[in-house]
């Protein structure tokens, strides 16, 4: 059974400040949250603000969680937020199919995950990457490490839980953890710009990798009998396979970002990776069964991510620009509402009248905005010739 991490409380008061969904294109938007607590050192206040942006994704068939949680320390002459991907979960995508000769699985052999700073030029100075954890190779089933920051910017990791010794020697820590069962994790990329993390299949209790072959039975990983069973119930049960197998995994991994003060913005990517192989036995030479495993194919999902360190909050990149789209609208028809009402309720003469015009026309087209005619009887005009001015003005609203 897939195990989930119960995520322990923070010893910190905190008070929920805002909330939001939002649809993405055709990428949901679940909940976002942020959270304001304090620490106080040597009278001087430590703030502590947490946000975050969830996403799900039918690519990967996964939930996808960014959360940020930002110190402003009187102390540190930049900005710091934690970023970490817990709540995440990657369904595993395990599928058995067979026939009395022949049995196949489709299974995840490894998970991937990779956090990268995507800072457009000019943009405040550099977003970088001073800590990341877990690191280097980690063969436990469980992975449990913990990162802790001190009033005056400094950063650490120790292995495993929070303890009194690590609570002492930090003002506040942050535990992540998960299991991997049969599974590696190697973080092959640290650097200031980028980290990367492979989770990756290693063997069986058995001893079977996914490279194992014999001459006579190949490999034998999901094998149950040599012998007997018939093709479609030789295979290993799924509720026996290893629980990133069975049903997926839960990523919860965790950066520390550093930036400048007068920085207002960080873009962040994150990359999730499932890496699938291809298992299968046949009936051969008549005499016992053949196991062969190969790699089949990746699938993956790519998210941006905007950290905004003044409002401190963290939002998908793509609610950012609907964000920034709306508020020009909104602009925009303020604007054909009152001082661009005149020419574009008659006809536009100079340029940038036309240019305004031809936007218009094209966002109505677009159905990002509408217009509708409000009649004025005072206005109405009766020409000599008996034809009729109707008189009103053309009104703008955003279409929603």
């Amino acid at each position: 059974m897939l195990k989930f991490k119960k995520i322990a409380a923070i010893l910190l008061t905190a008070a929920t400040i805002t909330g939001c969904t939002a649809s993405l294109n055709g990428v949901q938007a679940m909940a976002a949250n942020k959270n304001k607590a304090n620490v106080t050192e040597n009278k001087k206040e430590l703030k502590i603000y947490n946000s975050t942006a969830a996403l799900e994704d039918s690519n990967l068939n996964m939930k996808f969680i960014a959360n940020a949680k930002f110190f402003v320390d009187p102390f540190d002459n930049k900005r710091t937020v934690f970023l970490s991907t817990d709540g995440s979960f990657i369904k595993s995508g395990v599928k058995q199919q067979g026939s009395y000769w022949y049995g196949s699985m489709n299974w995840p052999s490894g998970y991937e995950c990779s956090i990268e700073i995507k800072d457009e030029a000019n943009s405040g100075g550099k977003t970088e990457i001073v800590s990341s954890t877990p690191t280097n190779t980690i063969k436990s089933s469980r992975v449990s490490n913990t990162m802790g920051y001190s009033v005056g910017g400094v950063v650490g990791v120790t292995s495993g839980k929070p303890m009194g010794n690590i609570n002492a020697s930090f003002n506040h820590s942050q535990n992540i953890s998960y299991d991997q069962e049969n599974f590696t994790t190697v973080q092959d990329e640290n650097n200031l710009h980028k980290v990367n993390w492979k989770v990756q299949f290693d063997s069986t209790p058995d001893g079977y990798d996914r490279y194992y072959k014999t001459h006579f039975y190949g490999n034998e990983m999901y094998m149950k009998s040599r012998l007997s069973n018939a093709g479609n119930e030789n295979l290993t049960s799924i509720d026996k396979l290893p629980s990133l197998i069975s049903g997926g995994f839960s990523p919860n991994f965790l950066v520390a970002l550093k930036a400048p003060k007068n920085k207002s913005q960080s873009l962040v990517e994150i990359t999730f990776k499932k890496h699938m192989d291809f298992y299968e036995i046949k009936w051969a030479r008549g005499r016992n069964w053949y196991g062969s495993n190969s790699y089949d194919c990746t699938k993956q999902v790519v998210k941006k991510f905007v950290i905004d360190w003044k409002k401190h909050t963290i939002k998908s990149f793509d609610e950012v620009q609907k964000e920034k789209e709306t508020k020009e609208l909104k602009e925009l028809v303020t604007k054909l509402n009152n001082e661009y009402s005149a020419f574009m309720n008659s006809s536009a003469t100079t340029p940038e009248e036309i240019a305004i015009q031809k936007r218009v026309e094209d966002l109505e087209a677009k159905n990002k905005i509408t217009r509708t005619f409000e009649d004025n009887e005072s206005e109405t005009k009766i020409l000599p010739d008996g034809g009729v001015i109707i008189g009103g003005k053309w009104v703008w609203e955003l279409v929603k």
